[in-house]
């Protein structure tokens, strides 16, 4: 077996959705199912892929990462589309998803609780696992200041920040974060598409939003071919997202399920044999289509509807964010660190333990941290309305 097999990853994957399967284990995960959570119970279940398909990726990056000193894009297509796919088709979800809302509210719904709801959804899982980089590196240094005090503290501010400024060294060590695997850079992406929905909020009012949402997708990928700008090209998924709800909203969607299937086994076998990395126009178009058909409700021959994958697609965020905290404790101890780097088999092993280890750390985050920091918002959100509601009471 060679480290960049596919059957590993697969395998891993298989056994973490069979240990999220036990109803006196893992129930507390499961919520409460409303009309909304029925309606997007098929992007759902895709957030837990996603997000686990970010641990993957960076399990390989790890092994090159330990033992060269640089953090890079694997030798291995599947590898590299898995982790590039996984976020694009994050944003995808976030367009789709704040878009729908525009369009249901008509471009006027509650901002106060739409961006407190958002803060109590991203805050408390992103600030605990700022703290334990901060704890992590005062460790390293024996809380020693290694640069000046204001620097430090400065840095610091930025890493409490909910990703928005961005993931800066610490005192002293560039590479802080590498903690978290250096996932928070997305969060800038969201929150920048977050604070441009009231501009957006203008074309969801008026019948003009499809052709908006396809004029965007468009300029998106016309900038990204005459400049190359990456972030063009990023931007464009939460086009495709936006697009896919305008479509849906317009009645343009997929019925039949065995063509929603088709055209989505289609795209991922073209995406995954016919491209080295997940950046170009064709994946993009691809991953459009197969975020449509997801977005439709085709459940992949009910995969997507499982209880795990429903469950594993609830802690996706808590994977996300702290799954790199758990491969870099893991593997900074010398004994495993020998014991994985004596074969690709003992590597896999390894990195199964950590999949074992990050679902269940993200499951108890989601549990105790999480889902009470959604609830909160959702409370804050409630009386917000309320209080600018005549005769209701808070």
């Amino acid at each position: 077996m060679t480290l960049y097999a596919v059957w590993p990853y697969l395998a891993i994957l298989a056994g973490v959705l069979l240990l999220l399967r036990p109803d006196c284990v893992f129930g507390r995960i499961d919520g409460p199912v409303t009309s909304g959570t029925r309606r997007f119970a098929t992007i759902d279940g895709l957030r837990g892929f996603l997000a686990f398909g970010v641990f993957g990726h960076h399990a390989v990056v790890m092994h090159e990462y330990l033992r060269t000193g640089v953090w890079a894009y694997p030798p291995s297509d599947f590898y590299v589309l898995l982790g590039e796919g996984a976020v694009m088709l994050f944003f995808a979800i976030t367009g789709f998803l704040f878009w729908a809302k525009l369009l249901q509210a008509r471009g006027a719904p509650d901002w106060r609780g739409l961006y407190v709801g958002r803060f109590f959804r991203i805050a408390p899982v992103y600030l605990v696992a700022a703290a334990i980089v901060l704890a992590v590196e005062g460790t390293r240094t024996g809380f020693e200041l290694r640069e000046p005090p204001l620097t430090v503290l400065f840095d610091g501010v930025r890493w409490l920040a909910l990703g928005i400024a961005g993931q800066p060294g610490f005192n002293g060590n560039p590479d802080t974060g590498r903690l978290l695997a250096g996932v928070t850079w997305t969060l800038r992406y969201e929150w920048a598409f977050y604070f441009s929905l009231p501009l957006l909020a203008v074309f969801a009012k008026r019948r003009w939003h499809l052709p908006f949402a396809l004029v965007g997708l468009v300029a998106c990928l016309g900038l990204f071919i005459w400049e190359g700008a990456r972030s063009a090209l990023l931007t464009s998924l939460f086009f495709c997202g936006m697009l896919s709800a305008s479509l849906l909203h317009e009645g343009y969607r997929i019925r039949r399920a065995w063509a929603g299937f088709a055209i989505g086994a289609a795209s991922l076998v073209c995406l995954f044999t016919a491209f080295p990395t997940a950046d170009g126009v064709g994946q993009v178009l691809l991953m459009g289509m197969l975020f449509h058909v997801l977005g439709s409700g085709n459940t992949f021959l009910g995969v997507l509807t499982l209880k795990p994958v429903r469950r594993l697609g609830e802690i996706s965020y808590s994977v996300y964010l702290t799954h790199g905290l758990v491969l870099s404790g893991v593997f900074s101890i010398a004994a495993v660190r020998s014991f994985a780097f004596a074969s690709d088999v003992h590597y896999w092993l390894i990195v199964a333990v950590c999949a074992v280890l990050v679902v269940t750390a993200a499951s108890l985050i989601y549990v105790f941290i999480e889902r009470p920091g959604i609830d909160l918002g959702k409370q804050l959100a409630g009386r917000t309305v309320a209080s600018r509601t005549p005769g209701t009471p808070a």
